[in-house]
């Protein structure tokens, strides 16, 4: 995948690496509503409730319920995320970091911390 444009004389960026703020632009354009996935089961009934949704409706939807992208792990459990960030050398990990930096920031995310996390991980498991 490429990370920036400037260090490939301007060539295609995979849409899946790009900074928020380069298809979202949070601060230019005006949003009623930014929800968080992380926050779903607290914010998204808050949010259908704005937009007039009855309790007969709500009650009818599982907030709990998710859907098994961990193929039956707990959703606290973080391994495989550790362990594929754990694989990448430190000078990439930090070039990733300051990529994201600004979306960390813009989006409340302790980009810092998870930094951390993934070295700490590396170096109690690799």
């Amino acid at each position: 995948a490429v990370v920036s444009t400037q260090s490939t004389g301007g060539k295609f960026v995979n849409p899946h690496w790009r900074q928020v703020d380069q298809y979202c632009a949070p601060c230019s354009e005006h949003y009623d509503y930014i929800l968080k996935v992380e926050n779903y089961q607290c914010e998204f009934p808050q949010f259908l409730k704005t937009l007039g949704s009855t309790e007969s409706l709500l009650n009818r939807i599982d907030f709990e319920k998710r859907v098994n992208v961990n193929n039956g792990r707990s959703v606290t459990d973080r391994t495989d995320f550790y362990q594929y960030f754990a694989a990448l050398p430190d000078n990439l990990l930090d070039a990733l970091h300051k990529w994201y930096k600004a979306d960390c920031e813009l989006l409340d995310y302790n980009c810092e911390k998870t930094l951390c996390e993934i070295r700490e991980w590396r170096r109690k498991n690799l």
